[in-house]
């Protein structure tokens, strides 16, 4: 079988590539520009990994690597996912074939899953049916006998997740969000509705003031005639 080792120089960096009957592709004599490496293994089953590493001086420690690992079927290769690491076991960011991408993760159900904290100076979430159509005229707010009830049995507010649902699921921040100022606004119109049974009151009770001040002068004069 025919092996050719090809040396590519760039700058101070030299890479040498071993062909291997078809199994590595290069150059523009193939249909697409660069290099294919094929996962190939005739009539074997189980699975697989191949990466691509830069390593310590002595070959015994990888410093970064990239590969793929998957399954293999009767000689049929299949991917399960690509990474960056250490090695296909130490991963720092994988990739799936649906474009998934994961960080710290190897099975990202998203098109970004991340399996760690996060730190940014801005996040913007893109946002829909915001809630300002709480303040129109025909909306009902839950009365405050009624959130009560709902609180008392649910032992949480309406429209929000339990905290059972929130810890095995997630919440979607920008769905949160929206629901946040939902609750926010309908307790906005709580009080406004509280502060303004509260005026009528205290308008009823100076009324009565006045009117009981009236009354104590009439009783006096009363008094003071019937002596």
């Amino acid at each position: 079988m025919n092996m050719k080792i090809i040396i590519l120089s760039f700058l101070t960096f030299a890479f040498v590539l071993t062909v291997k009957g078809q199994d590595v592709l290069t150059g523009l004599n193939d249909p697409i520009f660069g290099v294919r490496i094929k996962a190939n293994f005739p009539n074997g089953n189980g699975s697989w990994a191949r990466g691509y590493y830069i390593v310590n001086q002595d070959n015994s420690s990888n410093f970064l690597g990239l590969g793929v690992t998957g399954m293999i079927n009767n000689g049929i290769s299949t991917m399960d996912y690509g990474w960056i690491g250490q090695d296909y076991h130490k991963v720092f960011m994988s990739f799936l074939s649906n474009g998934n991408v994961g960080i710290g993760i190897t099975t990202p159900g998203e098109k970004l899953s991340v399996n760690g904290n996060i730190r940014a100076k801005e996040v913007k979430v893109e946002a829909a049916n915001w809630p300002d159509y709480v303040f129109d005229q025909d909306y009902k707010i839950l009365g405050l006998s009624e959130l009560d009830a709902y609180i008392k049995k649910y032992k949480h507010l309406p429209g929000m997740p339990s905290a059972s649902d929130a810890e095995k699921n997630g919440v979607n921040l920008g769905e949160i969000q929206s629901k946040l100022l939902k609750t926010v606004e309908e307790l906005a119109l709580h009080v406004i509705q509280q502060a303004e049974t509260i005026h009528v009151q205290q308008e009823s009770i100076k009324k009565q003031q006045k009117m009981m001040a009236i009354q104590n002068r009439q009783i006096k004069l009363l008094i003071g005639k019937i002596k």
